[in-house]
């Protein structure tokens, strides 16, 4: 297991941020499959995946395209069990990339994904030398949103019906970080 970081969660748990690994699909799986209604309101791929061994293949081209340098992917794991994941996708080099991030419902008002996504930030702007970060979130999903301005994104606008979800189009706030 590579190991990106680790803390502390207030009741005591241990969150790590690792690398993705093929042997986690069947347990990420399960999570997107319980989990499905929840995290397909806003995150419209849920729906399509059917299997363990089709999370298995997503993992593999993550971990291809992390070594593409088009993604930088991390497994959320809570005592050593999987919860989400968080990743840069999009990846300009030197330029820009954008931050994606999911949560199974269990570990929802623990500050993980704002953790998160506070390292990766810290990780794209020191070590990708990346100029900036974008967070697309769907304007009705309030508790997303509420991860870009706890860390002091900027709202940069509101890209109209901008996404096609779940049979209709979408508005996206925009959010923004400047490497300065």
């Amino acid at each position: 297991m590579f190991l990106f970081e680790k803390f502390q969660l207030g009741d005591g748990r241990e969150c790590k941020l690792i690398l993705p690994e093929t042997k986690y699909a069947e347990e990420m799986y399960n999570i997107i499959d319980n989990e499905r209604e929840r995290l397909g309101e806003y995150l419209p791929w849920v729906h399509s995946l059917k299997s363990a061994e089709e999370e298995k293949k997503v993992i593999e081209y993550c971990l291809q395209q992390m070594l593409d340098k088009k993604m930088f992917v991390l497994m959320i794991l809570v005592d050593d069990k999987v919860a989400g994941m968080v990743d840069l996708h999009e990846i300009k080099i030197n330029v820009r990339a954008e931050v994606g991030y999911w949560l199974s419902g269990e570990y929802e008002g623990l500050g993980i994904i704002t953790r998160s996504v506070e390292y990766l930030t810290e990780y794209a702007f020191t070590e990708l030398n990346l100029h900036k970060l974008t967070i697309r979130v769907q304007t009705e999903n309030a508790k997303s949103a509420s991860v870009p301005k706890r860390l002091n994104f900027f709202e940069e606008g509101v890209l109209v019906e901008h996404e096609l979800s779940n049979g209709g189009f979408v508005s996206l706030d925009l959010y923004s970080k400047i490497n300065n």
